[in-house]
């Protein structure tokens, strides 16, 4: 015999409710999942930026004062900690970017290169920058959404001798003095550049002022280059506790107490082209 007697209103509010809060799990776990790899996807596209970037710079230093026709016109133009320009006879034509009559250029403009940041739209980036016929230069975005003196370079240098300048840990990775001379930014000279550099001096500015290496500043005695590069995600992750992030990134102490991730990528380039 049939029954038609259906579900009592009970029973509908029972099955509702449990349909209710199996709907909300299932919602709120997507909804986890999601975030979940938005904040992954975010920062793999940050990591995979920077190592391009620092492939490219790399590739670039390393051919710095590449001169095969022995004409004395490459090497380093501008080593600063924040900037650097170099050149190189790449096509080995011996000249380098050189202007035509015309205003353009009569060869490779590869051959004298810059990294420097920037900013455009509001958007912090780094430079890779080469020479443009009116004597400018043209900015090209090498990265997008560098930190704020996130771009740091350090150099590796001839001591007068034939020999790396060297303090009592090792090799020296100075940048320039406001009085022409090297600047080691290991500072207590305990073999590590870091936070602790920064309190030498007697102060905490996260600023790492430098030892007076004496050496007078000049390019053509570079050898090595350090570089760090700090880079943050494009948006901020909600999920990310506030912490107060450090980060050393060449002569500066970076601290950030907000929701975007981070990454830093430090690596060192010999000059084979300035040989010892």
């Amino acid at each position: 015999m049939r029954s038609d007697s259906g579900f009592t209103l009970a029973e509908i509010l029972v099955a509702m409710a449990v349909f209710g809060i199996l709907s909300g799990a299932v919602l709120s776990l997507f909804t986890k999942n999601v975030r979940t790899h938005t904040a992954q996807t975010l920062v793999a596209n940050a990591q995979q930026d920077l190592r391009a970037a620092m492939m490219i710079m790399k590739m670039d230093i390393r051919m710095a004062g590449y001169d095969p026709g022995k004409e004395n016109i490459a090497g380093f133009i501008n080593a600063g900690a924040e900037e650097f320009r170099f050149t190189a006879d790449i096509n080995g034509n011996g000249k380098i970017a050189a202007l035509m009559e015309n205003g353009g250029l009569e060869t490779d403009p590869n051959e004298d290169v810059s990294y420097l940041p920037y900013e455009t739209d509001g958007i912090k980036k780094v430079a890779r920058g080469l020479p443009n016929p009116n004597g400018t230069i043209n900015k090209s975005p090498l990265i997008e959404n560098i930190e704020a003196n996130g771009l740091r370079f350090a150099y590796a240098v001839n001591d007068g001798y034939g020999r790396y300048l060297r303090n009592t840990n090792g090799i020296v990775w100075a940048v320039p003095g406001a009085n022409g001379k090297w600047f080691d930014l290991d500072v207590n000279q305990d073999g590590f550049i870091d936070a602790a550099d920064d309190t030498a001096d007697g102060t905490t500015d996260g600023i790492i002022a430098g030892r007076d290496t004496g050496v007078t500043v000049d390019a053509e005695a570079i050898r090595g280059v350090q570089i760090w590069m700090l880079v943050r995600t494009a948006a901020q992750d909600p999920d990310l506790p506030s912490l107060n992030q450090r980060f050393l990134v060449g002569n500066r102490v970076l601290e950030y107490d907000d929701r975007f991730r981070r990454r830093l990528l430090t690596s060192t380039v010999k000059c084979r082209n300035s040989a010892l």
